[in-house]
């Protein structure tokens, strides 16, 4: 059987604990070196030991899954966690770990489905409701993301990301007003026009990204980011004749 690059990468995070378990992703030989132990002893032996190796294999290919997610291999991290899950099916899900891997991979039906999960078994923390609104948010589910926060909201009523994640959402839904005040509450005006200018960038909206990036440098408390962003949005602003107009006018001295 043709081995795969990400089957080829799990091989070798695992190398060093091959003599261990082999967490079943070393083919045939991994196999024999698990079988051949146990021919000498009696069936009421084997029990035992078979329950601490699959405890054991669980719990490498979690470890090894958590450094390869942390080097950026999420599909391969992905497939180390359900390897896990599959090892001993009656053990509480990895639901927390798996569905930021499933939205980084573009999967959000699954990752949306484990945060969920997480959410109803009582785990879930205001990251995860956090994560599960943006996850909403990105799959073009605002008005379930406003939902999400809420939830989270109820649970941890100061939480700042919650809060600004709400404001993101609200945009989303074409409700600029309530998400400008929603900024402006947690960051001050000028940020707020700063966060909006940078969502009509995303958007699309680059007339109304440089509205908003000016009057964030109005404010005299305004961010060098904001004068960044207000710069970078005018040098690549279409020209449109008003803009053409200002621009052959001279200015007075």
């Amino acid at each position: 059987m043709r081995r795969t690059a990400s089957s080829a990468l799990i091989e070798r995070s695992l190398i060093g604990c091959i003599l261990l378990t082999g967490c079943y992703a070393m083919g045939d030989k991994g196999r024999r070196d698990l079988i051949s132990p146990l021919s000498s002893v009696s069936a009421d032996q084997r029990a035992p030991r078979l329950l601490s190796q699959r405890y054991n294999e669980r719990k490498l290919c979690i470890e090894t899954a958590e450094t390869v997610a942390a080097k950026g291999h999420a599909q391969e991290a992905i497939e180390l966690y359900e390897k896990a899950e599959g090892l001993e099916p009656k053990r509480d899900p990895l639901d927390l770990q798996l569905a930021p891997l499933y939205a980084q991979t573009g999967d959000s039906r699954q990752a949306i489905e484990r945060y969920r999960r997480a959410i109803e078994s009582g785990k879930a923390t205001a990251e995860a409701y956090n994560n599960l609104a943006w996850t909403l948010i990105e799959s073009g589910q605002p008005n379930e993301a406003i939902e999400a926060v809420q939830e989270g909201l109820a649970a941890a009523p100061a939480n700042e990301r919650l809060r600004a994640t709400q404001a993101v959402a609200l945009y989303r839904l074409g409700d600029r007003v309530q998400s400008f005040e929603a900024f402006s509450e947690l960051y001050g005006p000028a940020a707020a026009h700063h966060n909006l200018a940078v969502l009509d960038v995303d958007s699309g909206q680059f007339e109304s990204a440089a509205e908003h990036a000016q009057l964030a440098t109005s404010f005299p408390d305004c961010p060098t980011e904001s004068v960044e962003l207000h710069e970078t949005i005018q040098s690549n602003l279409p020209a449109t004749p008003a803009t053409r107009s200002a621009a052959r006018t001279p200015t007075s001295h």
